[in-house]
């Protein structure tokens, strides 16, 4: 019954959001447009506040891909890829800082047994280490915390997870510089199959529920 009334006044929660939004035109304060204007206004400042967000939100494992795709919208490509850079590795030195001295055991007592394994590679070579892991996670947050249990250094740790993330932050800001001319030609094919795909899960998950609750 708890979960139950959860579930309700989170559904309340965010309907209210969206009738606030709709009410206020929330959303026109958040184009595109707009948030380059905030940028002209803020200067300097507007930088400063992308790489905050960009900490926090990793903090609160917001996916980065989200803050990197935004910088490659809003700014040049060179810019965006040295924010989103930068923003990455000072988001996963606070969360890997956190994670080291501040939780200490509280999470190393839940990280699984590969860790080990993890911690002798990266005794032997640590910054090829990291950025290999880099490579294949990207900027996975069970990976901060999982390097952040090892014995890797923090000049090994920031230096690999530079290099590692290099290659698909590129993609990432590529595809936000070329997002909005993609989107205003195909947007309606992707709305269309966004929705045939909301429909097939709905019926797969109902058909799938059908056996099981005819068995019981």
């Amino acid at each position: 019954m708890g979960n139950l009334w959860t579930k309700i006044l989170l559904f309340v929660f965010v309907a209210c959001l969206i009738a606030f939004g709709w009410y206020f035109d929330a959303l026109s304060y958040l184009t595109l447009d707009q948030i380059r204007h905030y940028e002209e206004v803020m200067g300097w400042w507007f930088p400063l506040i992308f790489l905050l967000a960009f900490v926090i939100g990793e903090l609160l494992q917001v996916p980065s891909v989200l803050w990197i795709f935004f910088a490659g919208m809003i700014w040049p490509l060179w810019f965006a890829l040295l924010m989103s850079i930068l923003g990455a590795v000072l988001a996963g030195t606070c969360a890997f800082l956190v994670a080291r001295y501040f939780l200490g055991r509280k999470f190393t007592a839940h990280l699984p047994p590969s860790v080990a394994k993890l911690d002798a590679e990266l005794q032997r070579r640590p910054v090829v280490a990291v950025l290999m892991i880099r490579l294949t996670t990207f900027l996975h947050p069970a990976m901060h915390w999982a390097l952040a249990a090892s014995s890797v250094k923090l000049p090994a740790f920031m230096f690999g997870t530079a290099i590692g993330i290099l290659p698909l932050t590129v993609a990432i800001v590529l595809l936000g510089e070329v997002f909005l001319a993609w989107w205003e030609d195909y947007s309606p094919f992707v709305i269309g199959g966004g929705i045939l795909l909301i429909v097939v899960y709905v019926v797969f998950l109902r058909t799938r529920r059908q056996p099981e609750e005819s068995s019981r």
